[in-house]
C-alpha cells in the first residue's frame, strides 16, 4: 500500500487488525478490519472502536490508520465515523 502518511500494518497485525483491500464486489478500495486468524475482535466495529479510542488518546500510529482510510477510501471512513458517532449518543 502506498503509505504517504507512514502507515503500515506491522503493529496493526500484532494487535489483531489491519487495513486491507476491499472485496472484489465492493466499491471500497481499503477496509479497516479484524484479522480473523487472530480472533482478538468479535467484529470490524470492535476494531473501529479500538483504533478510534487509541487515536483519540493521542496514538500517532492509530491516527495515521484513520488518515490513511480517510484519504484512500472515504466511504469506509464515513462508515467508521458514523458508527463511532452513533455509539457516542
Amino acid at each position: 500500500m502506498g503509505n504517504d502518511n507512514h502507515f503500515d500494518n506491522t503493529l496493526a497485525m500484532r494487535e489483531g487488525w489491519c487495513i486491507t483491500n476491499g472485496t472484489n464486489d465492493s466499491d471500497d478500495k481499503w477496509r479497516l478490519t479484524k484479522l480473523d486468524e487472530m480472533d482478538m475482535f468479535s467484529g470490524d466495529t470492535k476494531v473501529w472502536k479500538f483504533v478510534c479510542n487509541l487515536a483519540d488518546q493521542g496514538s500517532v500510529y492509530h491516527k495515521s490508520a484513520l488518515e490513511y482510510i480517510e484519504s484512500e477510501c472515504n466511504a469506509e471512513f464515513n462508515r467508521i465515523k458514523t458508527y463511532i458517532n452513533e455509539e457516542a449518543i
